[in-house]
């Protein structure tokens, strides 16, 4: 099964949605009311408010979950309808539904998301604790559910992902030159060759113009910028359904505190929203570096083919394992 691609719903996702959203209410004990309680799924794959969207993903080229956030007060949203199909539950589905929503949140400049929810959907419950979210207040009958959820993100605690600008040059170009050095059989790139350029190449390197040739993003901490990755995007007709990753790096001394797959799924829902007609991303790893190569698997990237003698080092060869995966 190829990895669940997530996109803005369509007119013609409606009644898809609502029948996914129908079979799990009743798993549940609960009676779909699609004209009142439910509303928002019956008026799925309509005009939504400035704002706000109705996310769907796919697998295999068909619908399989749902979710909606909907303005909820100043700078926050509302969650709800997430659906997965029953036959596609514990396949990631959902939680790639709910980091599109996240990056989206983000992306609008919005502080939380909040959401209601049962106890007895507790695999949902679970995810959105994994994900960051904190239960809040019991709520009365008559609101439909038991518990409150909140997910803060201003949190003072959590890493922040910015896309780089010209402004972070000088930052991008410590960091990169740090990386060069210090792991020279993880990049293409060496620190004599990087070192010389001016200051100018590295700004149009994080050019923000909505056609820019690449886009790099970084994760920053309490300290500053804790580690980047880039996304470079193809000009010709024929390949431009393809991304590459590119430059990703995490210093030691912010290793082991997530934000390195922090960074992945931040770059991979750009990468959806990038650009119109994207289908897939690929990159490359070194043989050997098996913390990266297990990191973008877990990303959900899978293996292609290796190619041997990638890149010389000294009076050795690295070889280069590239992988890829839909959005």
């Amino acid at each position: 099964m190829t990895p669940a691609r997530v996109r803005m719903a369509r007119a013609e996702d409606g009644d898809a949605v609502r029948g996914i959203a129908a079979v799990a209410m009743r798993d549940f004990g609960l009676e779909p009311d699609f004209a009142g309680l439910d509303r928002e799924l019956g008026l799925f794959g309509q005009a939504v408010r400035g704002g706000g969207a109705q996310l769907v993903a796919e697998v295999d080229g068909r619908v399989a979950g749902s979710l909606i956030l909907a303005p909820a007060g100043a700078r926050t949203l509302k969650l709800s309808g997430f659906y997965v199909d029953a036959a596609l539950r514990g396949r990631g589905v959902g939680r790639a539904l709910l980091l599109r929503a996240i990056a989206f949140a983000r992306e609008g400049g919005n502080a939380g998301i909040e959401l209601e929810t049962w106890d007895k959907m507790a695999a949902a419950v679970a995810l959105y604790t994994t994900l960051g979210w904190r239960r809040g207040a019991r709520l009365p009958a008559a609101s439909g559910a038991e518990w409150a959820y909140t997910l803060d993100l201003d949190d003072g605690a959590a890493p922040a992902i910015r896309r780089l600008t010209p402004q972070h040059a000088q930052a991008y170009r410590a960091l990169m030159l740090e990386a060069y050095a210090l792991h020279p059989d993880a990049f293409t790139s060496s620190v004599a060759e990087r070192a010389g350029l001016p200051l100018a190449w590295w700004q149009a390197r994080l050019d923000t113009a909505p056609q820019a040739a690449a886009q790099v993003f970084g994760v920053f901490d309490a300290a500053g910028l804790a580690g980047v990755a880039g996304l470079s995007f193809e000009a010709r007709d024929r390949t431009r359904h393809k991304a590459t990753l590119f430059g990703m790096y995490i210093p030691q001394r912010c290793r082991q505190r997530g934000y390195g797959r922090r960074l992945l799924d931040a770059l991979l829902a750009a990468a959806a929203a990038a650009r119109p007609g994207l289908k897939l991303v690929q990159l490359t790893v070194s043989e050997g570096n098996e913390a990266a190569r297990a990191l973008y698997e877990a990303g959900g990237f899978a293996v292609f083919g290796v190619e041997p003698y990638a890149v010389a080092l000294d009076d050795a060869y690295v070889g280069k394992v590239h992988m890829w995966r839909l959005l």
